[in-house]
């Protein structure tokens, strides 16, 4: 007998361990399986020039410096459990306040930097995909005047929610203007570009400075790019948020002229037809969101933005912009349902009519 109440008790031990006989429960949380760190960093500034390459953009080259600085900020967002641009003297990991101080405390030489950064992802695709997807990061990744980058990465391996992306991105001409002498000489000049605040530069060699990478990227910007597949329908929300006053909207669609090719691009009108030719009723989507309407003031003045009020399967989106001499361009877009998603602008133009004009179809 003594063995079975020895069975007898394993048992009873194991019932009420499992709870099978108390009201008590138990909840389990459960994380994520930490990511690899050292893969995801590069990954992340390989999707990104992944889709520059597929626009006609040059793709960013690895910078320490900014490396550095990227590396800094995201270690302090996962210290501090926080998402901000900003930093905050005295708190663990604070290397800088904004972006442009913490590139210099890099010794990144030029202040001209931006950054873009993502906080509780699982890895790089979600990163990029989601600052793609938020409008005005997404201007960011698509500046035509931008050639190097550097990409932090950060992660709490115990808390894997609590993970950090951040990407500063720089103008290699500007910055080697910063390593060079003073100018001193006669005519105009700029300065406050470099980490000396005093130090001059040539009016003339700053402005070939920030043409040097526009010249070499395409006339026009627009995303979702032609080709591309697997675009989401929705967006959700963003900091500072392009549309307030909705918790969910269609994808974003936008379109950027660069300036050294246009000097001057006005909005002249809009409007949004179904893939049947039928349209779409103007509150289904809002109003094209330009310099002047933008509430944040984020968007440049050559770049424009439609944002459909709730996520459309078939839409085609049509745009007029004028430009300076007369000049027009004309930008569709179609979404198709029921079939892979292919976006944007087509490079071949043709002339329509004495007038000027000039037509660009974006069609998927």
């Amino acid at each position: 007998m003594k063995p079975i109440w020895l069975i007898v008790t394993v048992i009873m031990t194991v019932s009420l361990q499992a709870g099978w006989f108390s009201p008590e429960k138990k909840l389990v949380v459960r994380h994520a399986p930490p990511m690899d760190v050292s893969y995801e960093k590069p990954e992340a500034m390989s999707l990104l020039n992944e889709i520059r390459e597929a626009m006609g953009m040059n793709t960013l080259v690895h910078n320490e410096q900014l490396a550095q600085a990227a590396q800094a900020h995201a270690d302090y967002l996962v210290k501090n459990r926080i998402t901000s641009h900003d930093e905050i003297p005295g708190r663990p990991g604070f290397t800088g306040r904004t972006p442009s101080e913490r590139a210099l405390h890099a010794g990144y030489l030029s202040t001209q930097v931006s950054e873009n950064l993502s906080t509780k992802n699982r890895d790089a695709r979600s990163s990029i995909d989601g600052l793609f997807s938020a409008i005005y990061h997404r201007f960011g990744f698509l500046d035509v005047g931008i050639d190097e980058i550097g990409v932090g990465a950060t992660q709490d391996v115990h808390h894997t929610e609590n993970s950090a992306f951040v990407y500063v991105m720089g103008n290699s001409y500007l910055n080697a203007l910063c390593h060079e002498h003073a100018f001193k000489g006669y005519g105009r000049y700029v300065y406050g570009v470099c980490r000396d605040k005093r130090h001059r530069i040539a009016q003339k060699r700053f402005l070939e400075a920030q043409d040097a990478n526009r010249r070499y990227n395409p006339k026009i910007v627009c995303y979702p790019y032609d080709g591309q597949k697997d675009v989401p329908p929705s967006f959700y929300d963003e900091m500072p948020d392009p549309l307030p006053d909705y918790e969910v909207s269609g994808f974003p669609v936008s379109v950027t002229f660069n300036a050294y090719f246009f000097k001057r691009v006005e909005l002249v009108s809009f409007t949004l037809t179904r893939s049947d030719g039928k349209p779409v009723d103007p509150y289904g989507y809002s109003a094209p969101k330009t310099t002047r309407t933008d509430a944040s003031h984020l968007i440049s003045s050559h770049s424009f933005l439609s944002v459909g009020l709730s996520a459309i399967p078939s839409i085609e989106r049509r745009s007029s912009i004028k430009s300076r001499g007369e000049r027009c361009v004309e930008v569709g877009v179609s979404i198709h349902e029921n079939s892979p998603n292919r976006c944007c602008v087509s490079p071949n133009k043709r002339r329509l009519s004495r007038s000027g004009r000039t037509k660009v179809i974006c069609s998927i």
